[in-house]
């Protein structure tokens, strides 16, 4: 039986619920549900997915049942054919699953789309390939996301540059990367974001907490050391006997007085 077949693979009996159930809404009768969902566990399987893989993707995604084997085959070529090797499409849609619910139309335009700002298709393929999800957003978020950044003061080579560097700055904030924009201004240290743009992802109350305990036992930061800032947890429990939590209780984010250095 199909439940005996999904709990033996790892799934919950209540992920196992949500999926017959869903599909039961598409009016199949429930034989038909176990047997297009026992089709699809079986291709994922036979494609190279891991039993971890086909419970994560299934718990991100459920919809997938609702495809055929056929039409997620059809999508899997499609991504072979963009020059995905199998182990980067298992590694991408078990990420996002959500992946298999767009047309090729809908991502063939997005691509259009990004390559009209600038990227080539080489970049494209590759932020896609260490972030998927980009695949999901509309092209107007990209688009507008793409000018926001730009009017941050960053020209277009160089917002191509620090998206290619950190795909995931398209799930940040505008807010999230002014913020911390700001602050980096403010210390100076800002132009290493084209460097270093992985250091967008570090929260800003973190960084601020970091800055003003090194201020705090005179130590200066400057071109030369900024990376201290963002060195690890451990790291910096070892040296100083202070946690992360410690220091963001002990120095709280102050955007006030960020904007003051600013404007000094």
């Amino acid at each position: 039986m199909i439940v005996e077949k999904m709990l033996k693979l790892g799934f919950t009996e209540e992920q196992i619920n949500t999926i017959l159930t869903n599909y039961a809404i598409l009016r199949l009768r429930k034989s038909n549900v176990s047997k297009l969902v026992g089709e699809m566990l079986d291709f994922f399987k036979n494609y190279g997915y891991s039993d971890e893989d086909i419970v994560k993707m299934s718990k991100l995604h459920p919809q997938i049942y609702g495809y055929s084997a056929t039409n997620i085959s059809q999508k899997i070529l499609f991504l072979e054919n963009l020059g995905y090797a199998k182990v980067e499409i298992i590694k991408m849609t078990k990420s996002c699953p959500q992946i298999f619910s767009l047309s090729t139309e809908n991502i063939i335009n997005k691509l259009e789309v990004m390559k009209g700002l600038g990227y080539k298709i080489s970049n494209l393929l590759n932020m896609i390939s260490r972030f998927p999800q980009i695949l999901t957003l509309s092209n107007e978020y990209i688009v507008n996301k793409f000018n926001d950044l730009i009017g941050l003061g960053y020209t277009n080579k160089e917002v191509i540059k620090i998206t290619i560097k950190l795909p995931q700055i398209w799930s940040l904030t505008m807010e999230n990367i002014t913020t911390k924009k700001e602050f980096y201004d403010s210390i100076g240290i800002s132009s290493f974001i084209l460097v270093k743009a992985n250091l967008l992802m570090q929260s800003v109350e973190l960084s601020y907490a970091r800055y003003m305990f090194y201020m705090s036992i005179g130590k200066t930061i400057d071109s030369n050391n900024y990376m201290d800032i963002f060195c690890g947890q451990k790291r910096f429990e070892t040296l100083y006997g202070k946690t992360n939590k410690d220091l963001i209780e002990l120095y709280p984010y102050d955007k006030e007085e960020i904007l003051k250095r600013i404007k000094k």
